[in-house]
């Protein structure tokens, strides 16, 4: 989407508001935080990623705090899904408790000729939105100047790699969280070009592969199992995305944008993934009833990350045994509750609830003898009655 404007028609002032504008679907993440979900942390949080991953890590085998809140004295599940939200957060402060994964060294960025742009090509770095020294200065982001070090951001070169991951990245991610390599390889990728130009419309746009610095992250880790997690959920999250990118020139890569020209792309397109899609009533203004192509990737981003887990759980030394079972009883149990958690409750305002129910998955896995089937979950105040049927 062009951000160069013919000067006669708009002031430099609008150009650049424009411009800035254009930038602010890199702010919208798959399950993007919601809002009400502020419920032991200051910051936001998405309930998918934070609350059902730590659910699910229970149920898979995961030792976990027994509390509603995830950041209490956490346990493994809780580390599990902690690192799975920072993956987006990058830094969460409960109290005096800080978390983050924001240990490795600052990004240099290169110059345009450096990174092998053609003469001619602009200067300015488009994308990503920081690296040391050449964080968009026009734009008003102090808090994300002072998160260097962040290699999985969502503003950062390889954000792609953890944000918008296709198969192979996602193969290379497993490999990396279950500890069968020892280095993390990625693709940094920029774009740059003119004053006012936005990601959509640069001058030259460059990918090279190189070995991440993770800082303390270490191979086979929970924190980077939480990683993992993350970039599977938004691989379904963004699967309408990815699959409708296409051809698309500017930039070469996947990303949210401003239009909803482009299929899944749009940055409201994560209002659409929790709810019931029988109800025809809006959240908002910008946040239309979720559409079942939307809940459907929404149920199977949460049965991939347990089967992760589960995955993981049995190749640890010694191996966690899943609470939940192999049988088809149990998967079809868990199918019908993560459906509950996706149509059960609106996006915007259902945060509370499903943060509450991921709670209540938590405690009834924890709770399982071996070899038995559990029981469903009685319905909690306000949950919707969806018909739509995966």
């Amino acid at each position: 989407m062009p951000c160069r404007l013919p000067a006669r028609h708009l002031s430099p002032a609008l150009r650049a508001l424009l411009c800035c504008a254009a930038l602010l679907p890199a702010l919208a993440v798959a399950f993007g935080e919601e809002n009400g979900s502020r419920l032991h942390a200051p910051q936001l949080a998405s309930t998918h990623h934070l609350y059902l991953t730590r659910a699910l890590a229970v149920c898979a085998g995961y030792a976990w705090n027994g509390r509603e809140d995830p950041f209490s004295e956490p346990a493994d599940a809780e580390r599990i899904a902690i690192a799975d939200q920072l993956t987006d957060s990058e830094r969460l402060q409960q109290g005096e408790r800080a978390f983050t994964l924001c240990t490795g060294r600052p990004y240099v960025m290169p110059g345009a000729a450096a990174a092998g742009c053609p003469a001619g090509s602009g200067e300015r770095v488009i994308m990503p939105l920081r690296g040391e020294g050449h964080v968009t200065g026009w734009l008003p982001l102090p808090s994300w100047r002072e998160a260097e070090g962040c290699f999985t951001s969502r503003f950062g070169p390889y954000s792609n790699d953890f944000h918008f991951p296709d198969a192979a990245r996602l193969a290379e991610l497993r490999a990396w969280a279950f500890g069968e390599s020892t280095a993390l390889a990625g693709t940094a990728r920029f774009s740059f070009g003119g004053f006012l130009d936005s990601p959509w419309h640069a001058d030259c746009h460059v990918a090279r592969r190189e070995t991440i610095d993770t800082g303390a992250v270490a191979p086979g880790s929970l924190e980077a199992l939480g990683i993992y997690l993350h970039a599977i959920g938004d691989f379904h999250s963004h699967a309408q995305c990815l699959a409708h990118w296409g051809e698309r020139r500017n930039p070469p890569w996947p990303t949210h944008t401003i239009s909803t020209a482009q299929t899944g792309c749009a940055f409201v397109d994560h209002a659409r993934e929790l709810g019931c899609p029988a109800n025809a009533a809006h959240d908002s203004l910008f946040a239309p009833a979720p559409e079942a192509t939307y809940v459907q990737h929404a149920e199977a981003a949460a049965m991939a990350v347990f089967d992760a887990l589960r995955a993981r759980a049995q190749a640890a030394q010694p191996p966690h045994a899943s609470r939940l079972g192999d049988g088809e009883a149990q998967r079809a149990w868990l199918g019908r509750h993560l459906r509950r958690f996706v149509t059960g409750w609106s996006w915007l305002e259902g945060a509370p609830a499903r943060a509450a129910f991921a709670y209540r998955l938590a405690a009834h896995c924890a709770a399982l003898q071996p070899g038995q089937t559990p029981a469903d979950l009685p319905p909690q105040p306000g949950e919707a009655s969806c018909p739509y049927a995966p």
